[in-house]
C-alpha cells in the first residue's frame, strides 16, 4: 500500500512494505473490504481499513486497522 500526492506522484515520507496479509494462508493476501477517510483530528490525515486480513505492514491487525499518515 501506497500513498499518492495530489498529482499522482509517491508521498515521500509513507511506506507500507508489509501490505495486508492473513495468517493460515501460506502468506497469501487478506481481503479489504472498505477503506474509509476518517475525519481529522488536529491536522492528521488516516484511513481506516476494513477486511479479512489479519496482518498489516508485518504486524497484527485483526481485521481493522487505522493508517495515520503525514
Amino acid at each position: 500500500m501506497i500513498i499518492l500526492n495530489a498529482d499522482g506522484s509517491v508521498h515521500a515520507t509513507y511506506n507500507s512494505f508489509g501490505g495486508f496479509s492473513a495468517v493460515g494462508d501460506n502468506g497469501a493476501n487478506g481481503n479489504v473490504n472498505s477503506v474509509t477517510r476518517v475525519i481529522p483530528q488536529a491536522g492528521e490525515k488516516s484511513l481506516l481499513v476494513v477486511g479479512s486480513f489479519t496482518k498489516f505492514d508485518f504486524r497484527t491487525a485483526n481485521r481493522i486497522v487505522r493508517i495515520t499518515y503525514p
